[in-house]
């Protein structure tokens, strides 16, 4: 990801609370990918194995818990 700061990323979480819908998050998030981290992230979205261990790393773990306020979904 380009250099974006935790609290950018918390405004865009804000944002998509307060109506900001799912697509334009999205649109957002990868325009902030390099070309290959688009393409990386395209094969592991594609790849059932890939994107299952990579979603159930410690690391993605982690991230999802703070994007989530430790909440489950």
């Amino acid at each position: 990801m380009k250099n974006d700061s935790v609290e950018n990323f918390k405004d865009i979480i804000n944002k998509d609370k307060t109506g900001k819908n799912e697509k334009e998050l999205s649109e957002y998030l990868m325009s902030k990918l390099s070309k290959d981290q688009t393409n990386e992230l395209n094969r592991i979205l594609k790849d059932e194995k890939a994107l299952n261990d990579l979603l159930s790393s410690e690391k993605a773990q982690n991230i999802l818990k703070k994007l989530t306020g430790g909440k489950n979904g």
